[in-house]
């Protein structure tokens, strides 16, 4: 069964009909409400190993995307992750990619986002 990760985020937009001004509200948004997203980068990165982890404050969208009628769109970044082995020289950080649609909707960034399945093994 598909698990759906619903989001609403107020979008906030000095001039809504200025597309490089709504292109900035969508990314700060989404950046300022990072901890709405971590079941989705936790399952990107999911491995089924408890020490690899989201990092905190490292969703960073560089690129937005809005359609022509200024309704939706897509969002693209990276965010990072953290594997701890337990000692210094074993532990890294790996930089991963996202991209995620959206919808506006009554001033609202909408998204309706399918989640990867959790990682099982075999």
């Amino acid at each position: 069964m598909d698990e759906i990760l619903h989001i609403t985020i107020p979008l906030i937009v000095a001039d809504d009909n200025d597309n490089e001004s709504l292109q900035k509200a969508v990314a700060t948004a989404i950046m300022d409400n990072e901890g709405q997203f971590f079941p989705l980068l936790e399952r990107l990165i999911d491995k089924g190993d408890a020490r690899l982890t989201v990092i905190d404050g490292s969703l960073n969208i560089e690129n937005i995307d809005v359609d022509v009628s200024l309704t939706g769109g897509v969002a693209s970044g990276s965010f990072d992750s953290d594997f701890y082995a337990g000692c210094k020289d074993m532990n890294s950080q790996d930089d991963h990619e996202v991209t995620l649609e959206f919808e506006i909707e009554d001033g609202n960034l909408v998204f309706d986002i399918e989640l990867p399945p959790a990682w099982r093994p075999e």
